[in-house]
C-alpha cells in the first residue's frame, strides 16, 4: 500500500494507512498494541506452569525408570511432558528467546523442587547460581527492544 506504515507485533499485523497521525488515532494504537502485550506476571506464570510440566513429568519417567513404580507412572509423566511443550507455546516471544529464558525458570524451578519434594536443601551457591539465572531471564524477556 502506497503511503501505508506496517507494523508486525507476533502474530498480528497492523496496516495504518493513514499519513497524518493525531492524538486519537495513537491512542488507538496503544491500546491496540496493549492487548497484544502478555503482562509480565502472565508471562511468568507461563513459565512456571511449563517448568512444573517438565520437571513433573520428568519426575514421574524418573520414578518410573529408576524407582521401580509402575509403568504407568511413565505414561503420565510422558503425557505431562508433552503439556510442557503446549505451554510454551503459549508465550509471545519467539522460539529461541522463549526457550532460552525458561532455561533460568528452569533452573529456579528444579532448585525448589529438589528442596522440596526430594529433601535436598539448596546451598548459597545453589541459590546465587538461580538468582543469576532469573537475572538473565529479565534481560532475554523484558528488556527493552527496538
Amino acid at each position: 500500500m502506497p503511503g501505508a506504515i506496517t507494523v508486525n507485533e507476533g502474530p498480528v499485523k497492523l496496516v495504518v494507512t493513514s499519513v497524518t497521525v493525531n492524538r486519537q488515532q495513537i491512542q488507538r494504537i496503544n491500546i491496540f498494541k496493549k492487548t497484544v502485550t502478555m503482562p509480565i506476571v502472565t508471562s511468568i506464570g507461563l513459565f512456571i506452569l511449563a517448568g512444573l510440566c517438565e520437571i513433573g513429568g520428568g519426575y514421574l519417567v524418573w520414578l518410573w525408570l529408576r524407582e521401580g513404580r509402575p509403568w504407568w507412572f511413565g505414561i503420565i509423566g510422558a503425557i505431562i511432558l508433552v503439556g510442557y511443550g503446549v505451554v510454551a507455546t503459549w508465550q509471545p516471544a519467539n522460539f529461541g528467546r522463549v526457550y532460552a529464558a525458561y532455561g533460568g525458570i528452569f533452573i529456579t524451578l528444579a532448585v525448589i523442587w529438589g528442596w522440596k519434594v526430594d529433601g535436598v536443601k539448596p546451598d548459597k551457591f545453589d541459590l546465587l547460581g538461580a538468582a543469576i539465572a532469573l537475572l538473565g531471564v529479565a534481560i532475554i524477556l523484558y528488556a527493552p527492544r527496538k
